[in-house]
């Protein structure tokens, strides 16, 4: 058995077995993008936590929390992946996209946006006086309807595509099941495939949040600020995604992607 004192030759040893990504490694852009798109949108949302002002109202301020808790997962999908613990960088994937669709519900209705983060905020107030009440449990399944609701509307329209079916298994199957037993084959040897796999998904899901992340601030004198940051994200996931492009299900930030051919329906 091993002692704790042999914590540094463990560690060490999975370091060394860790991917590297020079020059030479044949998914190191991805790499490097997703680590970077992470920092990026970090990045964007302090500058936003900084300067929006009235402009970050209760219609909004679901999703500027929410933005950095995608910035958050995207860059753990990366260390994940990077020490070949490609299972549980797929529920991170899972999460990516969960908090996107989140992100799309609430800009979809901004006024029940609003409605719900007074409702929480309210809570937040009861909780101080009556200590027999969940904290933030409004907050929570609020949440968890517009999530239903988003990936429901997402299935009516694209849930019987092969796209659709492919992407879903990926986030859904290995990395969120522990009956799946072709899953406990997966980590800790290197997959060049999964890696590509993932840190692709990874961009996608970090395109769709950095995009709605623009749109939450439309009508606001955020929203130009936020796009002119969000450009550098944009430009640098459409690199590596190309020519494969998006998914069918983002049809609603292709505007983002070729704003000459497409419009926004969250964009005033």
């Amino acid at each position: 058995m091993r002692s704790r004192f042999e914590f540094p030759e463990i560690e060490g040893k999975a370091k060394w077995n860790s991917e590297k990504y020079s020059f030479l490694h044949p998914n190191r852009r991805s790499a490097w993008t997703v680590l970077t798109t992470a920092e990026n949108i970090k990045d964007i949302y302090k500058f936003v936590d900084q300067n929006a002002g009235d402009a970050a109202d209760d219609s909004r301020k679901f999703q500027h929390t929410l933005i950095q808790q995608g910035a958050n997962a995207l860059e753990s999908l990366y260390w994940l992946t990077k020490y070949h613990q490609y299972n549980a960088a797929r529920g991170r994937a899972r999460y990516l996209y969960e908090t996107y669709l989140i992100l799309r519900g609430l800009n979809r209705d901004r006024k029940r946006a609003a409605q719900k983060w007074e409702e929480t905020r309210q809570e937040a107030r009861d909780v101080s006086s009556q200590s027999d009440i969940k904290p933030l449990e409004r907050q929570t399944q609020a949440l968890h309807d517009l999530r239903k609701e988003e990936r429901k509307r997402i299935e009516r329209e694209f849930g019987d595509t092969d796209a659709y079916k492919e992407f879903w298994r990926l986030l859904s199957d290995r990395g969120s099941h522990p009956t799946s037993i072709r899953g406990s084959l997966v980590d800790g040897r290197h997959s060049v495939e999964s890696e590509d796999s993932l840190y692709r998904t990874g961009l996608v899901l970090a395109f769709g949040l950095a995009t709605q992340y623009i749109c939450s601030f439309s009508g606001t004198e955020m929203r130009w600020p936020i796009q002119k940051r969000a450009d550098h994200v944009i430009v640098e996931t459409k690199l590596i995604l190309q020519p494969q492009g998006l998914p069918t299900f983002l049809k609603d930030e292709l505007y983002f992607w070729d704003p000459i051919r497409w419009r926004s329906p969250f964009i005033d």
